[in-house]
């Protein structure tokens, strides 16, 4: 049985990918303030910033995966567990051989407006692309789910305002948010899948859409009748920052060709995914 060390695992994805994981053993790097209810494994307490307690946490383990990330993904970021966090994380692998490496990083990273979020996922990339260790390197597109906390906040703008749905620019804009199980299936192939080297496999929903269809599938399913009140991307500077509206607007156009085929990934319907968080 594989010997697995989680870091992150207490967050939103990792509670996904706790259910999952009966058949290993598996030990969960946290916090002593994380809320680990729920969880079943054992716990190593500590602090990923701190380079000992990641040696430590390292030793007699075959896989680790890190889904470690700031506590809020939006507005200025504190980075340090993207950066000193996974240069701590590398060495450790390293000291221990450990077999292999997955990393949740993020497209976040391939935007040309980045926040310091996307900035720091860049900057983790970089390190362990200079690591050498044996690698999978997972980069998810906006993860949506019930407890994911940009997903709340877009979920909010649909029902915040009656009769309304307010929308940056003409909504036709293309997204393509991931489903969190589906991010947890790419996360399990990887841990089965034989890998040398570094690989870099993206993630994304099924397939771009507008992001005003996003949010009328949304209301389908609440069975909320509202119109669309579009907000000119100029106006909307003199409320929030323009770097800010830029991002909202940005497309990223990702080919998952690669990753559907060698991870085996079946996708998620929107449709179906946001039945089952909102249904």
């Amino acid at each position: 049985m594989k010997k697995i060390l989680i870091f992150g695992g207490t967050g939103f994805v990792g509670k996904y990918l706790a259910d999952k994981l009966s058949k290993f053993n598996v030990t969960y790097f946290v916090r002593k303030s994380s809320d680990i209810s729920g969880i079943k494994g054992d716990f190593f307490y500590g602090d990923l910033t701190k380079k000992k307690d990641t040696e430590k946490a390292c030793v007699g383990q075959d896989i680790i995966i890190n889904i470690s990330g700031p506590r809020k993904q939006s507005g200025k970021v504190d980075t340090t567990v993207l950066t000193t966090g996974i240069k701590n994380i590398v060495e450790a692998a390293k000291k221990s051989k450990i077999e292999k490496l997955i990393h949740v990083s993020s497209a976040a990273g391939y935007r040309k407006n980045k926040d310091s979020y996307g900035l720091g996922k860049r900057k983790s990339d970089e390190i362990i692309l200079k690591s050498g260790i044996n690698t999978i390197i997972l980069k998810p597109t906006l993860i949506f789910g019930k407890e994911g906390g940009i997903f709340k906040k877009l979920l909010k703008s649909t029902t915040l305002v009656p009769f309304v749905v307010p929308i940056i620019g003409d909504g036709l804009n293309k997204i393509q948010p991931i489903y969190v199980e589906d991010v947890v299936q790419a996360i399990l192939a990887s841990i089965k899948k034989e890998n040398k080297g570094i690989t870099i496999y993206d993630l994304a929903g099924p397939h771009p859409i507008e992001y005003k269809e996003f949010i009328s599938k949304i209301l389908k399913i609440l069975k909320k009748k509202k119109k669309t009140l579009h907000i000119p991307a100029k106006l909307a500077t003199k409320l929030i920052q323009k770097a800010t509206v830029k991002r909202m607007l940005e497309e990223i156009n990702l080919d998952i060709g690669k990753t559907k085929k060698e991870l085996q990934l079946k996708l998620t319907s929107y449709d179906k995914a946001l039945k089952k968080i909102l249904g």
